[in-house]
């Protein structure tokens, strides 16, 4: 469950259970997988017996498929920019992850490009990727600012704070405006309808496929590792 912290006796045990699959000679784990920072290690395989492609930024020595999230951050900061928006704030969850680094990037680069400096209480950051947990912090966030827009880094997290503004009386879009991240569903439940960055999961998921088969074909054939980054695009709806 999100939040449950693992003692260094179960990771252990799921550590060589995943050693005798056969699948992974090694096996860490990270900080942001919620354990305690005494028991943090980094993640990583260091030896792939067999063909693996992963979706999301990983080993230099592995094949990935990402989406561009610096870009698809940029680009929903700057609809917002460009339609009027000064004050806007990012909400983030907690997870030291490549993807979350960059969007936090694009959207501080889309704020520099306006000239816009960010205060820190801009980006909001001590939430899950829940829409409880994200709704509990716009409750707080929206009654002590000013802001008027919000970057979200994902659909869920958009959900919440939508629901949160409509609690509070605050009309979406007319008071505040929210653009979300993924549309793999949340979006659509959202009311009003997300605004959204849209990952193309089809696509993706198709490329995954094809590279894995290349490798399968060329397995024990030396190779260089395939890293390929996917475009985002930017879906207006209704926040």
């Amino acid at each position: 469950p999100s939040g449950e912290r693992f003692d260094p006796e179960t990771l252990d045990t799921v550590a060589t259970r995943l050693r005798r699959t056969g699948v992974f000679r090694s096996v860490n784990i990270r900080e942001s997988d919620n354990i305690g920072p005494d028991q943090s290690m980094d993640i990583a395989v260091d030896d792939y017996p067999s063909p693996v492609v992963l979706f999301g930024k990983g080993s230099d020595q592995v094949d990935w498929v990402d989406v561009d999230n610096e870009g698809g951050a940029y680009l929903s900061t700057k609809h917002l920019l460009e339609l009027g928006h000064r004050e806007i704030a990012l909400f983030k969850f907690e997870i030291d992850e490549p993807f979350m680094i960059e969007r936090e990037k694009g959207y501080r680069k889309a704020m520099a490009e306006f000239s816009i400096e960010v205060p820190e209480e801009w980006v909001v950051s001590n939430l899950e990727n829940s829409s409880a947990s994200a709704k509990a912090q716009a409750m707080r966030t929206l009654r002590t600012s000013s802001i008027s827009a919000v970057v979200c880094c994902s659909d869920v997290v958009g959900l919440g704070v939508t629901q949160a503004a409509k609690e509070l009386g605050i009309s979406v879009p007319n008071d505040l405006s929210v653009v979300g991240f993924d549309s793999v569903g949340y979006d659509m439940m959202a009311d009003p309808r997300l605004t959204t960055i849209r990952q193309p999961v089809f696509e993706i998921g198709k490329r995954l496929g094809e590279i894995l088969i290349e490798r399968i074909n060329a397995h024990g054939s030396t190779y260089t590792p395939h890293h390929e980054v996917v475009s985002t695009e930017l879906i207006v709806r209704d926040s």
